[in-house]
């Protein structure tokens, strides 16, 4: 989504862009930063038509991107990596099925190498498979 004017101190007029409709989760590591994109929805209270509707009536797909100083990623990592929510037990029901389906969105990511991967997952698996961006995209677009 671009803002392409402001009309007063609280109204924008936005333009929505071919990647506000990508469903990909982007993760960049820098040495000074962590950067993440994601698929969002904003809520609007009016009837979104079209391309941009986020399967909701009234909401609009749209990306968000965070940018963390490395630093910070760092002690944000420490406090979440033994939360209960990301234990195996939380994510996994007794049965092997997996909680919480809905986020089957690939997510790319740039090795230390400064190659980039992405990450897929197919319905009810848990594991992701991993394969190079660049062969991903050569059969995406075959």
């Amino acid at each position: 989504m671009k803002i392409t004017k402001q009309i007063d101190d609280t109204h924008f007029e936005v333009e929505m862009q071919e990647s506000d409709k990508t469903q990909e989760i982007t993760v960049s590591v820098a040495h000074d930063y962590l950067a993440i994109s994601a698929p969002s929805d904003f809520c609007t209270g009016i009837d979104v038509k079209g391309p941009y509707n986020a399967g909701a009536t009234n909401c609009l797909c749209n990306r968000a991107y965070i940018q963390i100083p490395i630093r910070e990623a760092q002690k944000i990592l420490e406090l979440i990596k033994d939360h209960k929510y990301l234990k195996p037990d939380h994510l996994l029901k007794s049965n092997g099925e997996l909680n919480y389906l809905w986020n089957n969105q690939p997510i790319q990511f740039m090795d230390e190498s400064g190659n980039w991967f992405i990450a897929l997952r197919a319905d009810d698996e848990a594991e992701y498979s991993i394969i190079p961006l660049k062969l991903y995209n050569k059969i995406k677009n075959s």
